[in-house]
């Protein structure tokens, strides 16, 4: 079995994030190869303090993704939909056609 490539990703923390999210200060970010996740994850975070992302992601959907997680950390037990939408505006990215 391969061993997973995992890297810190200091960088991850921009100022509008940290300013939307003052919790994340407390959180990893790492960053994780295509192989190391399911072909249709491109993140996953443990709801508490730990954040993975696929670095190979165009930034804006990188950025999209670690916004998703943090939805997650910020309302564990709200729905996979509800989280998905706050992410998309908070991001602003556009997935209208995607439900």
């Amino acid at each position: 079995m391969k061993s997973m490539s995992i890297s810190y990703c200091p960088g991850c923390y921009t100022d509008e994030l940290l300013a939307e999210y003052p919790f994340l200060s407390d959180v990893k970010i790492y960053t994780v190869d295509w192989y190391d996740l399911p072909r249709n994850v491109l993140g996953a975070t443990n709801a508490k303090d730990v954040i993975v992302v696929r670095r190979d992601l165009p930034r804006y959907l990188f950025n999209h993704t670690i916004i998703h997680e943090c939805e997650h950390i910020r309302n564990p037990y709200a729905s996979e939909f509800e989280i998905e939408m706050n992410a998309r505006k908070k991001s602003g990215l556009n997935l209208d056609y995607i439900v």
